[in-house]
Order: C-alpha cells, then sequence, then structure tokens
C-alpha cells in the first residue's frame, strides 16, 4: 500500500510537470510575456527544486519522512492551483518556484521513504515499481493538459492537477506511519575524506550524472531532429517517445529484481551500455523503425540505471553505519538534476554547430567516460573505504 502511494505521489508530480508545457504558451498570451520570460518561467522550476533538494534531505534525516512528503504534497497542491490563476510574470514565477520546491521535498522524502521501509534485498524493486508512476505521469501529462485546453480553457488543467495533488496527498496521511525515522543532531552530518563514506558513493553519483545527462541531451534535440530530419508529425513524435516510456517501465522491473540479488554493478554497466548504443544509433539512423529501436533501448538503459543507482547509493551509505535515507536520496536528485540541466544546452549548442548526429555521438562518447571513470572510482575507491 505504501509503495502504491508513493508511485502515485510521483505520478501525480510528473503529470503536473507536464500539464505546463502544452498550457503556458496560452498564459503567457495575456500576460504579454516574450519567448525569454516563458523560459524563464520554465527555468525556475529547476533552479527552485535544486536549491531544495538538499535542504529537504537534511529536513528528512533531522525530522522524519512524514513531515517533508506532506509539506511537499500541500505545497504543490496550492503553487499548482494558484499558476493557473496567476496572471503576470511575477506571479507565475513564484507559483513555478513553490511547484518545485514541493517537487523537490515530495521525492528526497518518497525515495527516503522507499530506503527505511523495504530492506535492501528488495530495494531494486521497491524504486523500480514507484519509477512507472514517474514515467506514467510524464508521459500522460502533456497530453492530458493538451486535451483540457482545448475542451475547458487554461485553467482545467491546473484544477485537475491541484485536485489530483491534494488526493495523493490525504492518501500519505493515511498510510505514511505517524513516527518517522530521525538521527541525532549529531549524527546528520555528511562526512568527507579518505575513509569517509561520500567515497563510495562516488560512482553511483557519476552514474546518476550519466543518466541525466543522456537524457536532458535528447528531451532538448530529438523532437526539432524528427520534425525537420526525417518530416515526422507530432503525433508519431508522441508515439515514439512512448516507446521509450515503454522501455523504462519494462526494464527497471527485471532491473530492480536482477540488481537486488548482488547484482547492482552488473546491472548499472548493463543499462549504461543500453543508453550509449541507443544514442549512437538515434543520430546514426534515417529510418522510423530504426528512430524506434533507438528509444526503446535508451528507455530501456535507462530504466536498468535508475532502477540501480538509489538502492546502491543507500548502500553504500549503509556500509559503514550512516543512516541518512534523506541526505542519500538528495545527492541522487542533485546529481541527476545537474546532468539534465547540463545535458540539453550542451546538446543543443552540438547540434547548431555541428550535426543532431555528431551531437548525439559526443553525449554518447560523454556518457561513456562517466561510465569508465566511474569504474575506476569503484575499483579505487571501495578498498579505501574499508
Amino acid at each position: 500500500m505504501l509503495l502504491g502511494v508513493v508511485a502515485s505521489m510521483f505520478f501525480v508530480d510528473m503529470l503536473i510537470y507536464g500539464i505546463v508545457v502544452p498550457v503556458l504558451p496560452t498564459l503567457a498570451a495575456p500576460a504579454g510575456l516574450k519567448s525569454f520570460e516563458v523560459g524563464t518561467v520554465f527555468a525556475c522550476y529547476g533552479l527552485a527544486y535544486f536549491i531544495a533538494t538538499p535542504i529537504a534531505g537534511r529536513l528528512v534525516d533531522r525530522r522524519g519522512t512524514r513531515g517533508v512528503f506532506l509539506t511537499g504534497a500541500v505545497v504543490l497542491t496550492l503553487a499548482t492551483f494558484l499558476f493557473g490563476l496567476a496572471g503576470d510574470l511575477a506571479a507565475l514565477v513564484m507559483c513555478r518556484m513553490l511547484q518545485g520546491a514541493g517537487a523537490a521535498a515530495i521525492w528526497v522524502a518518497g525515495y527516503a521513504t522507499l530506503v527505511e521501509t523495504f530492506a535492501r534485498e528488495q530495494r531494486g524493486r521497491a524504486v523500480a515499481t514507484a519509477s512507472i508512476g514517474t514515467a506514467l505521469g510524464l508521459l500522460i501529462g502533456p497530453v492530458v493538459g493538451g486535451l483540457l485546453l482545448e475542451m475547458h480553457g487554461p485553467r482545467a488543467p491546473f484544477v485537475l492537477g491541484a485536485l489530483l495533488a491534494g488526493a495523493a496527498g490525504g492518501l500519505l496521511i493515511l498510510v505514511l506511519p505517524s513516527t518517522a525515522h530521525r538521527l541525532p543532531p549529531t549524527d546528520c552530518r555528511i562526512r568527507f575524506g579518505l575513509r569517509g563514506l561520500p567515497l563510495l558513493a562516488v560512482p553511483w553519483l557519476v552514474a546518476s550524472l550519466a543518466a541525466g545527462l543522456a537524457l536532458g541531451g535528447v528531451e532538448a534535440t530529438l523532437p526539432i531532429d524528427l520534425s525537420s530530419r526525417l518530416r515526422l508529425p507530432g503525433t508519431t513524435i508522441g508515439l515514439l517517445f512512448a516507446l521509450t516510456t515503454a522501455g523504462f517501465v519494462a526494464s527497471s522491473q527485471g532491473a530492480g529484481r536482477v540488481s537486488d540479488c548482488r547484482r547492482r554493478a552488473r546491472t548499472l554497466a548493463a543499462g549504461w551500455g543500453g543508453v550509449c548504443v541507443g544514442l549512437v544509433l538515434l543520430g546514426q539512423s534515417a529510418q522510423l523503425m530504426g528512430q524506434a529501436l533507438a528509444l526503446l533501448l535508451l528507455g530501456a538503459g535507462l530504466g536498468a540505471m535508475v532502477a540501480t543507482i538509489l538502492p546502491a547509493l543507500a548502500d553504500a551509505f549503509e556500509a559503514q553505519g550512516f543512516q541518512q535515507p534523506g541526505m542519500s536520496a538528495a545527492a541522487y536528485n542533485l546529481s541527476f538534476s545537474a546532468g539534465a540541466m547540463a545535458g540539453a544546452p550542451l546538446a543543443g549548442a552540438l547540434v547548431q554547430e555541428l550535426s543532431f548526429r555528431a551531437a548525439t555521438l559526443i553525449v554518447a562518447l560523454g556518457t561513456l567516460a562517466c561510465g569508465v571513470f566511474a569504474a575506476i572510482a569503484r575499483v579505487s575507491l571501495v578498498p579505501r573505504a574499508g
């Protein structure tokens, strides 16, 4: 039951994230916003998310998951409702930043809840199951937003999002235990150094960075390339991205089970390889079937990586007695977000200066280089951290 509610909260958050995409231009017109200002509204979400994530991690470890999780749900609900009523740039920016902060609390507390609730040999499956909500919300959000915009106007998507967030928050109140994991203040520090635990986490954080880099690069450049180079209509492009979601969901379930059998590194390596090959195929193929295969492979690789990284980080934090589920979840979210924020402009610049084929190849090589670095770090740091 708890796992289902966490997955539902992840689903609602990503649904709301996607709803904004087709609706914001309509809200921007009455407010007189230009393209740069619209981009600023979008960017504020990521900025607030990035700032709030470590704060949420610290609060989870000091105060427990329940309060942080519920606070995130309340903030997301109110911010989403108010976003639909916003009529100027300042209001849109404020609401978008509150959405980002609420999402940060939800994701950190949600992942920390999974780490606390499930034993080491079950965490891969738990994270994989919760990730189904993530993938479906991201897939459905823009579609729902577009349909409600056409049928009922620009306010309707945000009313629906607020209602769903409020309902999910109500379920959290019923399901989350009233007593939550807390650490004494002296145990809430993250210790750095040659024998410090964060060194054990380095390979997994690099993996999270690489996954974000690949996803950010593809999301920013592939739709335009499919439209201009292959002359594909929007519906076909949407269906192709749905294949990425299908590959992600299917792969994450199997990868979660395999990684729980003390095979986290091997599972991660397989997913990493799938991502690199998928990136290369995206740039090389000029046929629809080739693009479909590449996106399916990319989704499968990302699914294997996501299902492995957070459980492995939790293992690393616990290996030397650090019971810090909040900070391990925050570290994962920060590294993934940093990769995604870097991947989008990097890939865009490469496409502009070179070509989409060159961009995907360079991003693939960068992702592979991260894998080599992570492997070397794991071999060299694990003995030193003992």
